[in-house]
């Protein structure tokens, strides 16, 4: 491994809400938590985006993500989306990916909106409820 670096972003509450982000270079584990509401989604997950695609050629071992989220706008939604189908590409081509997503017990949205990725994305991951 060269020098890879880890990824790490604050959340933040305001106007938007950004999830904490923190991507850990050497175990390949990889959490996202709290609430995915920003203006430019796509430009907030594009940084993230890029971390695992220079895991992908620089590293290329097994990546662990814990997914806490308790809110996502459809523009998070679709970048999220979009990290999986790249995630389900490099399992395709040997890569090995574990993903674990958390969701409040009564939050049947985000459940059906997990079970959604799970579909469109074509990635398999373990649904895990949190008491409330």
């Amino acid at each position: 491994m060269i020098n890879f670096k880890d990824l790490e972003i604050e959340g933040k509450r305001g106007i938007y809400y950004v999830p904490k982000v923190y991507f850990e270079a050497a175990t390949g584990k990889c959490s996202i938590e709290g609430e995915s509401h920003v203006e430019d989604a796509y430009s907030f997950y594009h940084p993230i985006r890029q971390w695992i695609q220079n895991y992908i050629t620089q590293v290329a071992r097994k990546l662990f993500f814990d997914i806490k989220l308790t809110y996502m706008n459809s523009s998070s939604s679709k970048s999220i989306l979009i990290i999986l189908k790249e995630l389900k590409n490099y399992q395709n081509n040997g890569g090995e990916v574990e993903i674990k997503w958390y969701y409040r017990e009564n939050d049947t949205d985000m459940l059906e909106d997990a079970e959604d990725l799970i579909a469109e994305s074509g990635m398999k991951f373990e649904l895990i409820p949190l008491e409330d």
